[in-house]
């Protein structure tokens, strides 16, 4: 990616008010370009925020700082500037995933910070901020003055409920962004910021000459030569449109000096008195670094920027803070991991031995079941014997009984059989002794030994139905008797069975009662478990957050602390002594720096092309410049830390 002028909210920090709607609308317009092109690639910046948004001088759009992007989409992990980060990002902390549309909630916000300078909460602890965003209402603009359309595109942005939230594609063709097609509006805003930042340089550096040039004859002296480089560089009309970076503060006074002292006549007269500023700057913690200019074929790596110095140099200072800040929440991101950790693992062990502990019940409760089938399938062969024992009983018994009564018939039949043939006997003599007494002829002896024939017969026939109807008589009265008995056996079989059964369900609904209440014992104690372990990461939690609120406050507490002792103008002597001591070491500093500043330029203007001179002379007052700026910093952080430790 080519090089970039700043950030969104260097140009915030310069002009010391929020942007306007339009220049608004071209940074967000840029930026979701450059966030659909991201999401069309499955990708999520997750860290978007004015200090992530660079301009380029042509007044180009460029995202930055993906160190928390995502490569995949969704994500489920807690990466973000706090004040910036979505609902679900938050609540990702504990579960669910999230998408794109992450990055939409955080435009969103930075619209409302680069419309109020500062994004909702930013006066709230990081964690309470937190709790906030994941429970309350979206916010909105607090300031009056804007146009309908840029709080709609800000509502849509900030839709709590991801599914409702617009994807970035969806938000290019807003009235909010089509409304306001004017060219070079960022190129402008460029422009007016660097000059801006021209002008802050050049209020430190008179600020810095007013210090510590205009106390002592000498620099009386340097100051006006200086100046009178100034006028001479001014009616040159030389201008460089690009202002320099600040170079590195990490050289020492010792290097710098040596390095630009070599070229000084006299320089030596002087080295106890620098050797004494740099051991008392240096009991300071201060380092102040000189200037020493590129030389002739050398490249130049100084680059065009927005940011003023005191901005860079604030910054520095605030990289400590925010890396305690990072590690503040690295450390409670890895407790709340720890906790899940521990709880799942919890929940994974509980469950394991509620799975064991019914397997074992059904176990017990199957072996049960499978006795009851056996006592059961015991007792029905039992009751079939004795049925099939009773049912062969019973036909024996019948079979007697025919056998009986046939046996009584046929003596019966025996009987009657000797009788009609005695009677027959009798008759036939009867009708013989008629014959031959001549008192019947032998066709009525025919007819009447006819007659007595059928007449024994017809009384055999007679006694043989009588017997079969009275044995089929009996019979069926056997039957009946046996039928009668049969069913009262089935019943009792049948009570004996049911209540065998009903026995085992007895048993059975005890046991499952008992399982029952073994199962409900069980998971209380595992739910007092679970609850007692969230309980105690609970507790852990909110003293980890009161720690870091009351590290926060206390650190809060002396920063204000600090600013009231900067702001007393009653001041004891010897602080007032001790500032004094400290401006005096920092205008020996300043005068060692002018005459080195002054001797090596003429060595290079004498060097260098006559046609060269003004645009060098231009270049090196705006070195100048910024050197003085980074000095009166420093002076003003050698103050306030000798205040600080007086207090």
């Amino acid at each position: 990616m080519e090089y970039c002028v700043g950030s969104c909210s260097d140009v915030l920090e310069v002009h010391k008010k929020p942007l306007a709607e339009k220049e608004i609308a071209a940074v967000c317009k840029g930026s979701l370009n450059g966030l659909s092109y991201l999401h069309s690639n499955d990708k999520i910046h997750r860290d978007v925020k004015a200090g992530n948004v660079l301009l380029t001088e042509d007044g180009v759009v460029k995202l930055a700082d993906f160190g928390s992007a995502s490569i995949l989409s969704p994500a489920n992990s807690f990466v973000g500037t706090p004040y910036w980060m979505a609902p679900e990002v938050i609540l990702a902390m504990d579960e669910g995933q999230y998408d794109g549309k992450v990055d939409v909630w955080s435009l969103g916000i930075t619209c409302i910070e680069l419309a109020e300078r500062k994004p909702p909460l930013f006066n709230m602890n990081a964690m309470s901020a937190l709790y906030h965003i994941a429970q309350n209402d979206p916010p909105a603009l607090s300031t009056d003055g804007w146009s309908a359309s840029f709080k709609q595109f800000i509502s849509k942005c900030l839709e709590k409920n991801p599914p409702d939230r617009p994807s970035s594609q969806e938000l290019l063709p807003h009235e909010f962004l089509t409304q306001h097609q004017q060219k070079n509006v960022l190129k402008e805003l460029v422009q007016r910021t660097k000059s801006q930042v021209r002008a802050l340089d050049n209020m430190n550096y008179k600020r810095v000459k007013k210090i510590f040039m205009n106390d002592g004859t000498t620099g009386v002296e340097d100051s006006s030569s200086f100046d009178n480089d100034d006028d001479a560089s001014s009616q040159a009309g030389v201008s460089n449109n690009k202002t320099a970076s600040v170079q590195s503060h990490g050289s020492s006074i010792s290097s710098n000096h040596n390095s630009s002292t070599e070229s000084i006549p006299g320089a030596t007269a002087e080295s106890k008195r620098k050797a004494e500023v740099k051991e008392n700057i240096a009991k300071d913690d201060d380092v102040i670094s000189l200037f020493t200019p590129k030389k002739d074929g050398e490249e130049d790596e100084r680059f065009a920027t927005i940011r003023p110095i005191n901005a860079i140099l604030r910054q520095r200072e605030q990289h400590q803070s925010n890396d305690d800040f990072r590690e503040q929440m690295n450390v409670y991101k890895q407790m709340r991991q720890q906790h899940q950790k521990q709880l799942l693992q919890l929940e994974n062990k509980l469950k394991n031995e509620m799975n064991e502990h019914r397997k074992q019940l059904d176990r017990e409760y199957e072996q049960q079941v499978h006795q009851f089938d056996r006592e059961m399938e015991k007792l029905k062969s039992k009751h079939k014997t004795d049925y099939e024992q009773k049912l062969r009983q019973f036909a024996t018994d019948e079979r007697k009984l025919t056998k009986q009564i046939k046996e009584q018939h046929e003596n019966e039949m025996k009987m009657c059989a000797t009788k009609q043939k005695t009677a027959y006997k009798n008759n036939k003599s009867k009708f013989k002794k008629d014959l031959r007494e001549g008192k019947i002829d032998h066709s009525k002896y025919r007819d009447e030994k006819g007659k007595v024939a059928a007449d024994q017969q017809h009384f055999t026939q007679t006694k043989l139905k009588e017997h079969k109807d009275y044995l089929e008589a009996e019979i069926r009265k056997f039957r009946r008797q046996q039928i009668v008995h049969r069913h009262d056996l089935e019943a009792k079989l049948l009570r004996e069975e049911m209540d065998k059964l009903g026995g085992q369900k007895d048993q059975a609904h005890e046991m499952l009662v008992r399982h029952h209440e073994c199962t409900q014992d069980m998971e209380f104690r595992h739910l007092e478990m679970v609850q007692k372990m969230r309980l105690d990461h609970q507790k852990t939690q909110q003293s980890t957050e009161w720690s870091n609120q009351m590290e926060y406050n206390k650190r809060a507490e002396l920063d204000l602390k600090r600013r009231h002792m900067m702001e007393q103008k009653q001041q004891p002597k010897t602080l007032k002594a001790q500032e004094l001591k400290i401006k005096k070491q920092f205008h020996d500093t300043v005068k060692i720096q002018y005459r080195q500043y002054k001797a090596y330029q003429k060595q290079v203007l004498q060097t260098a092309p006559k046609e060269n001179h003004k645009e060098l002379i231009e270049t090196f007052k705006e070195d100048r410049n910024r050197k003085m700026a980074d000095l009166k910093l420093q002076y003003d952080q050698s103050i306030y830390d000798m205040l600080q430790r007086q207090s």
